[in-house]
């Protein structure tokens, strides 16, 4: 089977993301996992040498009787998604992957890209971000996908926008799995051609934390106005208490008037003992539930 795997998470991202959904699909039979991005996103050096050392073209992708597509997120600054580089290849690649593959499996914006130009469903700015890992339902539980699916599933969530519930079945999308509190994670049409998620059911353990360490840098660099929170359920107390005495010492630091290079040691390595992993067998089921629909 083979599927390809658009791409376009931000440079530091782009290992990491082919790592985790390559993980998802290992299971029985023979699964090649195809990446690609857009030539017009810019990248640095690296990610660039990457690149070309372990993608495709899309032309190369498209010659190769593709069973499926996924198509990741976009790490972006500007809310208004027709601005960025990605938005109009990314019509296009929808459009011939709609034509030519048995299903397109979307992740986070590029979901809320689709339900756009496709459903004319905008996103909507939340009033925080939802960011964290999130108690979901199954609420159609006789959807293929759903399959073997206990009754309540964790999901990551990092997004400062949504598509409701509502949305989604305007656009004749089933929704599969929601939160009354993170809103909905998976919704797709009957027959499994369409798959929409707005969590990040392929992070690694350690992602949110990481998203966290990053936030907390540009707070100790005076390029965010608030101390973040700690993302929703990562850590046990220990893990929190640790973050907790963390943010007192920037605090400190801070009010002595010290250097960011001075005040900045993150306890990465102290608190990932701390984290919990509740969603990987429950992500894992929904992609072999997705890549059976693929195979009958």
């Amino acid at each position: 089977m083979n599927i390809a795997l658009l791409n376009m998470m931000s440079d530091a991202a782009l290992k990491a993301t082919d790592r985790q959904f390559s993980r998802l699909l290992q299971g029985p039979g023979n699964i090649h996992l195809h990446p690609f991005t857009f030539p017009e996103i810019t990248r640095n050096e690296k990610a660039a040498a990457y690149i070309n050392e372990t993608y495709r073209s899309e032309a190369q992708i498209k010659a190769l009787h593709l069973d499926a597509i996924i198509i990741t997120g976009a790490n972006v600054s500007n809310p208004n998604m027709e601005t960025q580089p990605f938005w109009k290849p990314l019509q296009k690649t929808m459009a011939w992957a709609r034509d030519n593959t048995r299903s397109t499996l979307c992740s986070c914006l590029s979901s809320h890209a689709v339900m756009q130009f496709r459903f004319d469903q905008m996103r909507c700015a939340l009033p925080s971000k939802v960011w964290g890992v999130f108690e979901h339902q199954v609420v159609s539980p006789d959807h293929a996908l759903a399959a073997e699916l206990p009754a309540v599933v964790p999901v990551p969530q990092s997004r400062f926008n949504e598509v409701t519930a509502a949305q989604f079945e305007k656009a004749s999308l089933e929704v599969i799995i929601a939160s009354p509190t993170a809103g909905v994670h998976l919704a797709a049409n009957h027959e499994g051609s369409l798959v929409l998620m707005q969590g990040h059911p392929e992070y690694d353990e350690v992602s949110l934390l990481k998203e966290y360490k990053r936030e907390v840098r540009l707070f100790a660099q005076g390029r965010r106005q608030e101390y973040p929170p700690i993302p929703e359920a990562i850590l046990d107390q220990i893990g929190v208490d640790m973050l907790g005495s963390h943010r007192l010492s920037v605090m400190e630091a801070l009010a002595t008037n010290k250097a960011p290079s001075e005040l900045w040691e993150f306890p990465e390595a102290q608190v990932e003992p701390y984290l919990t992993n509740q969603w990987h067998s429950s992500a894992k089921q929904v992609f072999t539930n997705w890549l059976k629909t693929l195979r009958d």
